[in-house]
């Protein structure tokens, strides 16, 4: 009997010793996911809790496109947030305003955020120092529009990030968001059509033409 015809005999239910055992097993398998999963996304919420927003103005290839509107788990990760949200406000010298998407790799991300060289291989902090993220590892990157730092130099966080495309549960275990795009995924799938490329090298210019918070917050 072929290899094929035994995995279709023991689903099929026609032997009768191995079969539960085996469907038991895959359905404690799927079940532990499901489960680990809605764990992950649980620590996403938090009850009434008002989350800061920022948002950046871009250009993609001189072209003004769709803002994008970034709300920040400032209950997650408060350090890494409230980083992020100077960069975009400017308010200590160092920003976004003006830097560029150096990495856009179609069906996956876009990456920026270097606001000294502008190609992936620096970076700076709103205050000018170095200091380790304090975002949770254990949350799933199950969807589009989830919001990263980009860790150059282990564990210490700057202004590099990125931002997933599409479902990257690959990354759970390597990278961890602070926030979500919750305005603008047009902007970001128009980037990777116009611009990205197979390297991720852009074959176009996408550039932070302007950023800041909003005043209000959003309730989750």
């Amino acid at each position: 009997m072929s290899r094929t015809a035994r995995v279709w005999q023991l689903l099929s239910g026609g032997t009768k010793t191995r079969a539960p055992a085996i469907l038991g097993g895959v359905a404690a398998f799927f079940a532990a996911r499901l489960y680990i999963r809605s764990l992950q996304q649980d620590m996403l919420k938090t009850p009434n809790a008002r989350l800061p927003v920022v948002w950046m103005d871009v250009s993609v290839e001189g072209e003004p496109a769709e803002r994008v509107a970034i709300r920040l788990f400032e209950h997650i990760a408060p350090k890494d947030t409230d980083n992020f949200i100077q960069l975009c406000t400017g308010e200590k010298g160092p920003s976004y305003k003006g830097s560029r998407f150096h990495r856009i790799l179609p069906g996956s991300l876009v990456h920026g955020g270097d606001i000294i060289r502008g190609d992936g291989r620096s970076g700076m902090n709103a205050d000018g120092a170095s200091h380790p993220s304090d975002a949770k590892y254990s949350i799933g990157m199950h969807r589009a529009g989830l919001v990263c730092n980009y860790i150059t130099e282990w564990p210490n966080v700057n202004s590099q990030f990125f931002i997933t495309t599409r479902s990257s549960p690959w990354l759970t275990k390597s990278v961890a968001p602070i926030g979500e795009v919750v305005m603008g995924m047009d902007t970001l799938w128009k980037m990777e059509e116009q611009c990205g490329t197979a390297s991720g090298t852009p074959r176009g210019e996408v550039v932070i033409t302007d950023c800041g918070k909003l005043d209000a917050e959003i309730r989750m």
